[in-house]
């Protein structure tokens, strides 16, 4: 599967005279061409102000073949976040202005270094020369008197003592020998103060080696930001493709379910059409429904059950006698039962059942009792809603009496008989279980007893 597409931000170098910075900031859709490595041969990039450049890049305007292309580029950075491109240029910008800074600045301390020792050892020589003259004249009377003096008090160890050295220029006084070394000292304790100062002054960073180090931590911890939020990007994504697959396979699930139901719907509707052409009276074509083997199996299953329902009766007779024990007897005659029909004449939108009854029933009602049944009692009770009135059904009883409330007319005995045998009929040619005579009767009856009005 194609990973979708990502835009990103580029920050490249190029050697570009007419540019004012040679680090850019491109979205990727201006790289024209492309290489493996780390190089990029082609880009557009127009020559604008950078403040209009930054916003067309923000807005994500695409290249404009019209703008100058520049070659042999170098990437240095990308990412997904234009802030985060941005801020890595400014970085890259200010990094090399703090180099040249650095550099400038090693040349004026090296400078340094080399200018004050010889200022140093030029002071101290001036000093030492200032003070020999005095130490080199000294006060030669003096010296005498002080000498006849010790003579007169001491006598002769005063002579015996040995006159003190006169100081000549060749050889120094023990005074000016320690005068030498304090200087000496005071020389080498001011030569080590200022080589302290020194180290002092080189060992104290600058804000240049602090900005840089500054920016040095930005950046990395900017290229560790960025490979964690790329980590993230990638849990996300690897999220959003596995919802996305499932939605993908929970919408074919509802495709294939609706595609089945649709085609159910159609075979109903084939159904009803197939069922309506094929007993409509008013269809141009008439089929010939049974032929002459078929007229015989008709004639035999009639036979047989006009034996079950005889039979069926017989066993029912304690509490609903046929209805030729009750109303033949009784001056009935079956014209009177014929009210109970919904339509006793045929016209425009019927159909007669099966079988050449002289039953009709509405060709819609007909077509849809058999998309609704599913079993041959379902069949026969939506097939009895649509041959005989609500009223009939309301009022009379199946075969003419009621048990507690006396004698009640029935419906039509050739109706009755003809929708029961058709369903049974049908249920058996579909597959259906097949239903004893009796048992689809009582059903019919116990269908009856839930909608009358007592």
């Amino acid at each position: 599967m194609n990973m979708p597409y990502i835009k990103k931000f580029l920050v490249v170098e190029i050697d570009a005279p007419n540019l004012n910075s040679k680090y850019i900031l491109i979205p990727n859709d201006w790289a024209i061409l492309k290489a493996e490595s780390e190089k990029i041969i082609v880009i557009a990039y127009p020559k604008e102000e950078e403040c209009r450049i930054l916003e067309r890049i923000r807005l994500g305007e695409p290249f404009n073949p019209e703008w100058p292309r520049y070659m042999n580029v170098k990437k240095h950075y990308e990412s997904e976040n234009f802030e985060h491109a941005r801020r890595r240029l400014q970085s890259l910008r200010s990094g090399n202005m703090i180099t040249l800074g650095k550099k400038i600045q090693k040349t004026k301390q090296t400078e340094r270094r080399s200018l004050k020792p010889r200022f140093i050892s030029r002071k101290l020589t001036e000093q030492r020369d200032s003070s020999t003259p005095e130490m080199e004249a000294p006060d030669n009377s003096g010296t005498a008197r002080q000498r006849s003096k010790i003579r007169e008090l001491f006598g002769t160890e005063s002579e015996s003592s040995t006159p003190p050295p006169t100081p000549t220029l060749g050889n120094p006084t023990p005074h000016d020998a320690d005068n030498d070394c304090m200087s000496e000292n005071e020389d080498g304790q001011s030569r080590s103060d200022v080589d302290d100062d020194n180290s002092m002054t080189d060992d104290q960073p600058n804000y240049e080696d602090t900005v840089a180090k500054a920016n040095d931590l930005l950046a990395q911890l900017e290229q560790g930001l960025n490979s964690g939020l790329t980590a993230c990007d990638k849990l996300v994504l690897q999220k959003v493709m596995s919802e996305q697959n499932q939605i993908s396979n929970n919408l074919k699930n509802i495709t294939l379910i609706l595609r089945q139901l649709c085609m159910k719907q159609i075979e109903n509707k084939s159904l009803m059409k197939d069922i309506v052409m094929k007993y409509s009276p008013n269809a141009d074509i008439k089929k010939k429904i049974e032929g002459d083997d078929d007229a015989v199996e008709k004639t035999s299953q009639a036979t047989k059950e006009d034996t079950e329902t005889a039979y069926d009766d017989k066993e029912d007779s304690e509490f609903e006698p046929d209805e030729s024990e009750n109303y033949e007897n009784s001056g009935h005659e079956e014209v009177d039962s014929k009210w109970t029909l919904k339509h006793p004449n045929p016209r425009k939108g019927l159909i007669e059942l099966p079988g050449e009854s002289g039953i009709y029933i509405d060709a819609q009602t007909f077509a849809k009792s058999h998309v609704e049944a599913h079993n041959v009692n379902k069949l026969a009770w939506l097939l009895f809603q649509g041959v005989f009135k609500k009223e009939a059904l309301e009022t009379c009883t199946l075969i003419g009496r009621d048990r507690n409330n006396g004698n009640r007319k029935p419906l039509h005995a050739g109706a009755r008989k003809a929708v029961i045998s058709y369903a049974r009929r049908y249920g058996k040619n579909v597959g259906w279980e097949e239903i004893p005579l009796a048992s689809v009767e009582k059903s019919m009856r116990n269908a009856m007893y839930k909608i009358k009005n007592y």
